[in-house]
């Protein structure tokens, strides 16, 4: 039987009435969990990959012994032994680095300023860099081990300023979450591009701080997700096809949803949406919005994955990232002009709109991370605080037998009725993902061969 579609449309009031104001600036009126907040960066270099030019121009080859730089980010749940000193907006900006980091962390610094910089009228840019946030730089980590979230921001973004708000949010509830530095192929290039080999190093970059956070001890290596804004949302199913140990990924308005933008996705060498069995979030603005023409094809053959697709009202591109918060309370004036049939959009919907995207991310972590049986109940309420939010679930497929099950259902119970079940489950998923003309292939020279 095919899977069943559930589509649930919400018109509703855009924002609660009754919402309580957070005790941080910047969060509106998310509430806190039960922890503080810690943030600390490790900075670590893949030896298995080159950053610096090995061959230039009329010299001879010289190489690369440091390897890849790589700046991880974190934010965790912490607990305030003594008075740790709390951080302010412009903390995240140029960070201290370590001897020999200075190219790398010279190009994310100039990154992070241009960015902060756009965020908030010149007049206003001390008051924003003196802000205070929540999180408390190398504060004692809490005791216990929690879920891991690896987020991507979009293309040559900030790491800290796109998903602070998130990040310490999220950290308040009981996870840890990390990003890597967005970096070009080598330091010829160090800007990201929209390539295959620019997005390949990204998520090389990912993979490498798995295996760093190995040995973090507050992080549970065995509940993990990934998440990403526009083509880090990308970047974030990739990892999550390639890792299968990552069990749930959320793309923010995800490159891959845009019309004619989907081949980035399905296009990659390594995309295999037989590999995707990680739950998938889709939250994006609605169509139309921003002249946004949508087209999740690009998620059709995601059949082993438990897909749960949520649009809202009233924000744009980057209001789902922390800018949203910053340029509302900041007075950041807009200079977009709305077009006929959009509807209504400003610094305001585009603040309560993010605020509402970081209650529906956590209820959606809560639910598949800490298997917690009362979050989707909330995730639904949460959806229809959102503005004109729809929800749509597509649930995940079973998994189809494998050659060796297969192989033993036809000696059990015969070629037809193995060839029955083969035909029922075809209904639901590709006939190659069924029986794969290759594998079935090597199985057949192997039963040849051990009954010569």
């Amino acid at each position: 039987m095919r899977p069943i579609v559930t589509l649930i449309l919400i018109a509703v009031s855009a924002f609660p009435s009754t919402a309580q104001v957070s005790r941080f600036a910047l969060w509106g009126d998310l509430q806190p969990g039960a922890y503080a907040v810690g943030f600390r960066v490790l900075y670590r270099y893949d030896n298995s990959r080159t950053w610096k030019p090995t061959r230039l121009r009329g010299q001879s080859f010289h190489a690369d012994a440091q390897g890849r730089p790589v700046r991880i980010e974190l934010w965790y749940p912490a607990t305030l032994l003594k008075a740790a000193p709390g951080m302010k907006y412009g903390d995240y900006i140029n960070l201290p680095f370590p001897d020999g980091f200075k190219e790398a962390a010279t190009v994310l610094g100039n990154r992070d300023q241009l960015i902060a910089s756009f965020s908030a009228p010149a007049d206003k840019m001390e008051a924003l860099l003196s802000t205070a946030v929540a999180a408390h730089k190398d504060a004692h980590a809490a005791p216990g081990r929690f879920p891991l979230i690896v987020y991507f921001p979009g293309l040559d973004d900030t790491q800290s300023l796109n998903v602070f708000v998130m990040a310490e949010y999220l950290a308040s509830h009981g996870y840890v979450l990390a990003t890597v530095s967005l970096l070009g192929q080598s330091s010829e290039e160090p800007d990201q591009h929209r390539t295959n080999m620019d997005i390949e190093a990204t998520v090389r970059d990912a993979e490498f701080a798995l295996s760093v956070l190995q040995d973090e001890r507050n992080i549970d290596n065995t509940t993990i997700g990934a998440m990403g804004h526009s083509l880090g949302a990308i970047e974030a199913v990739l990892l999550a096809m390639r890792n299968n140990n990552v069990s749930a990924a959320i793309g923010l308005d995800g490159t891959y949803g845009f019309k004619g933008a989907a081949q980035v996705l399905t296009g990659f060498f390594s995309y295999a949406p037989r590999r995707m069995s990680a739950a998938l979030l889709d939250l994006r603005k609605n169509e139309f919005q921003q002249q946004t023409v949508l087209d999740l094809s690009a998620l059709n053959d995601f059949h082993f994955s438990d897909r749960q697709f949520i649009t809202v009202d009233g924000m744009h591109h980057s209001d789902f990232t922390s800018f949203a918060v910053v340029g509302y309370q900041f007075h950041l004036p807009s200079t977009y002009t709305p077009q006929p049939g959009e509807h209504p959009w400003s610094r305001e919907t585009a603040y309560h709109g993010y605020l509402n995207v970081c209650r529906i991310v956590k209820d959606f972590l809560d639910e598949k991370l800490k298997d917690e049986t009362s979050a989707n109940t909330i995730l639904m309420a949460d959806i229809k605080d959102a503005s004109n939010g729809t929800f749509q679930r597509l649930p995940a497929a079973d998994l189809p037998p494998s050659p060796d099950e297969l192989l033993s259902l036809i000696r059990t119970k015969g070629f037809d009725e193995a060839n029955t079940q083969i035909q029922q489950i075809t209904q639901v998923l590709p006939v190659k993902w069924v029986v794969d003309e290759a594998v079935f292939n090597n199985l057949g020279y192997q039963l040849w061969a051990t009954n010569c």
